[in-house]
C-alpha cells in the first residue's frame, strides 16, 4: 500500500516478449491486482504459513501472483517442470506441503499434462484431488484448456468490496522459498522473511548505486534471487525484463541492446556472458552507441577482466558482486577503470557482513589462495554460505 500511495501511476515493471509485445504495470495497478488475488486466495482457504507454488513464465502473471501470495501471509514458491512426467514438480509439491498451485498450462499444454500424472481431478472452482500430494487443494490456471473446466487467474482478479482488509504480516514470518543452484548436490529451498527481503533490497541498492529515477534492465527471472523484485519492495525501482529465453545468443544480445536503448535504461543486471557478447557486438557496429549506462551489475559466475571492456563502451561502471540464495548480495566490487580490476575479484563485504576464507583446518588462507568461504550477517544467526570458492576476495581482514 505504501508503494501504491507514494508512486501511484509510476510504471514499475515492464515485461517484453520476443514478438514485440510490451506488458507494463504501475505501482497502483500492481497493488490493486495483488490485493484482488489475495482476497480470492483467502476466500479459498489459503492463508498465513501455507505454501503457494507458481509454475509460470517470467511475466506479468508471475509478478501479480508473487505479491498476491505475499499479501495473504502465505509463502511464495517458484517452481519449474523439467521432467516430462512432472516427477520433479511432484516431489517439490509433496515435500513442501504445497496447498495451492498457479499454473501456466504451457505450449501444447505440456505443463498441465505433466501435472495430471499426480492430480486425479480438477474442478471448475479450483479444487483438486491428488492422492500423491495430499496437501494440494487448489489449482489456478492462467489460460483456458479445451475440454477442461479450471479456475482462471483472471477470475481471481475481480473487483472486491472496500470493506476487505488484508491480514497483518509479521516481519519475521517466512515470505518466500528460493531454490539453490544445486552445485553441491540436490537443489534445496531457502526461506526468507519479509525483513530479509527489505535487507536484500537495501544491499542491492548499495551495490548497484541506483536512485528511484533510474530504469533497470534485468535479464534474471523473478523466480531466482537475482531477478526477484526486492528493489521494488525497497523503493519501487522500475525494472524492464524479458519473458522467455532466446534460441541463440545473438538474438539475446541484439534484443538486450535494443531494449536498453528503447526503454532508456540507466542500469542493468546482466550475466557475464551477456556483457561480453554485448561488447563484441557493439565493437562491430559502424556507429558508437548513443547511450551510456551508469552501471552494469553482474554476478553468478567468475567474472574475467574481459567484462571490464564494457567500461566507456556501454557503461561508466561494472560492478562484480557475489551472493547466494541463502544470503542475498554480500560483496560488491564497483570498477570504473579496467586496469584497476583484479581478475575475478568480487570486492569487499557490504555493511553488516563478515567474511573469511579458510583452509580444511579452519585457518584463514593467504591472499589469492583457494579455500572455503564463510559469511555471516547481523540478521543471520548461522553461516549462510560454506563451500569451495574460486574467486579472489578482498576481505576487510586483509586490508592494509
Amino acid at each position: 500500500m505504501r508503494m501504491a500511495d507514494r508512486y501511484g501511476d509510476k510504471e514499475v515493471y515492464v515485461f517484453l516478449h520476443s514478438d514485440g509485445r510490451r506488458d507494463s504495470i504501475t505501482a497502483k495497478e500492481l497493488y490493486k491486482k495483488s490485493r484482488q488475488l489475495a482476497h480470492s486466495l483467502l476466500s479459498m482457504g489459503v492463508g498465513k504459513g501455507d505454501v503457494v507454488a507458481t509454475c509460470l513464465y517470467n511475466d506479468l502473471d508471475l509478478l501479480i501472483c508473487t505479491f498476491g501470495v505475499i499479501c495473504t501471509g502465505a509463502i511464495q514458491l517458484n517452481a519449474t517442470i523439467r521432467n516430462e512426467d512432472g516427477s520433479d514438480l511432484h516431489s517439490k509439491l509433496k515435500n513442501l506441503d504445497v496447498k495451492c498451485l498457479v499454473l501456466n498450462p504451457g505450449d501444447d499444454h505440456k505443463q498441465l499434462k505433466a501435472c495430471m500424472n499426480f492430480i486425479q481431478k480438477i474442478n471448475a472452482d479450483g479444487s483438486v484431488q491428488s492422492s500423491q500430494v495430499p496437501a494440494l487443494k487448489r489449482l489456478i490456471s492462467t489460460s483456458t484448456v479445451n475440454g477442461l473446466e479450471m479456475l482462471q487467474l483472471r477470475e481471481c482478479l475481480r473487483e472486491q468490496g472496500d470493506s476487505f482488509k488484508l491480514p497483518k504480516l509479521d516481519p519475521e514470518a517466512t515470505m518466500l522459498l528460493f531454490p539453490t543452484l544445486g552445485s553441491t548436490g540436490e537443489s534445496k529451498f531457502v526461506p526468507h522473511s519479509h525483513h530479509d527481503a527489505m535487507i536484500i533490497g537495501h544491499h542491492l541498492k548499495v551495490s548497484i548505486g541506483y536512485d528511484t529515477a533510474d530504469v533497470m534492465y534485468c535479464e534474471r527471472r523473478i523466480a531466482w534471487i537475482g531477478g526477484f523484485p526486492f528493489m521494488f519492495l525497497h523503493d519501487a525501482l522500475k525494472v524492464v525484463t524479458k519473458t522467455k529465453p532466446f534460441s541463440t545468443l545473438r538474438e539475446l544480445f541484439e534484443f538486450t541492446y535494443k531494449v536498453m536503448r528503447k526503454e532508456r535504461c540507466t542500469v542493468a543486471g546482466l550475466l557475464p556472458s551477456t556483457v561480453i557478447g554485448l561488447v563484441d557486438m557493439v565493437k562491430d557496429m559502424p556507429e558508437k552507441p548513443s547511450f551510456l549506462l551508469k552501471n552494469i551489475h553482474t554476478a553468478g559466475l567468475p567474472v574475467d577482466s574481459t567484462c571490464m571492456n564494457a567500461i566507456v563502451i556501454l557503461t561508466e561502471t561494472v560492478t562484480n558482486a557475489y551472493g547466494s540464495s541463502e544470503g542475498g548480495c554480500f560483496t560488491s566490487n564497483p570498477v570504473k577503470k579496467k586496469e584497476n580490476y583484479l581478475n575475478y575479484c568480487s570486492g569487499k563485504p557490504l555493511a553488516g557482513f563478515e567474511l573469511k576464507v579458510v583452509n580444511d583446518e579452519g585457518f584463514v588462507v593467504e591472499r589469492e589462495k583457494v579455500g572455503l568461504i564463510s559469511v555471516r550477517s547481523f540478521n543471520q544467526s548461522h553461516i549462510i554460505c560454506n563451500g569451495e570458492f574460486h574467486f579472489v576476495l578482498e576481505c576487510v581482514l586483509y586490508n592494509d
